[in-house]
């Protein structure tokens, strides 16, 4: 074989893991909207697609835990965080309160389980949303998901991440090149 189509071998193959691991980072960020190709719909870029689940899940949060009223709240998961809370506190209390009578003791325990449940009450009912509203913390986590703030580290992943997945591309495609000639050359001696 022709030591010019060894190397164009060999260059082709390098050139194949470049164009293939660059082809997986615009997979991550493209194309950003809904398009159809032949009238076949074609799916959003992997991080948009994570965007929308993730911005799901904020809300499923927010409406689960933080934006629950006061009348809701013995079905809400917050009650049961409540609950789960009171549970664990008065269980480590009472391995801690031996020593004392039992009629102290149920006293005592009767007392610290009615505090830290109304202090989760208030904490889930009142508190939390109340910080959550004042500060707009939705609408900041929802910010972060944005399609500007997306698009903004698209651009600095193309900064700094463009030369290593090339390189790591090459490398690949040096690799594969490599096998490929070892394989050319056992076949042209059999």
């Amino acid at each position: 074989m022709p030591a010019y189509l060894i190397i164009l071998l060999f260059f082709l193959n390098i050139l194949f893991g470049i164009s293939f691991f660059y082809l997986v980072f615009l997979l991550i960020f493209h194309p950003r909207t809904k398009r159809k190709f032949l009238g076949i719909p074609l799916p959003r870029g992997i991080i948009y697609l994570l965007q929308d689940k993730i911005v799901e899940k904020v809300v499923d949060f927010f409406q689960t835990y933080l934006e629950v009223k006061r009348e809701d709240f013995a079905t809400s998961k917050s009650n049961e965080i409540a609950r789960d809370i009171t549970e664990k506190a008065i269980n480590f209390l009472k391995q801690k309160i031996n020593i004392f009578p039992d009629f102290i003791k149920n006293k005592i325990i009767g007392f610290v389980e009615n505090v830290i449940f109304h202090f989760a009450l208030e904490l889930s009912c009142s508190f939390l949303p109340e910080i959550v509203d004042r500060y707009l913390i939705k609408e900041r986590v929802l910010n972060l998901f944005s399609d500007e703030n997306v698009r903004f580290v698209e651009q600095k992943a193309k900064y700094y991440l463009t030369k290593p997945i090339v390189i790591f591309g090459a490398v690949f495609g040096f690799i594969f090149a490599a096998f490929n000639l070892i394989i050319l050359v056992i076949f042209s001696i059999l």
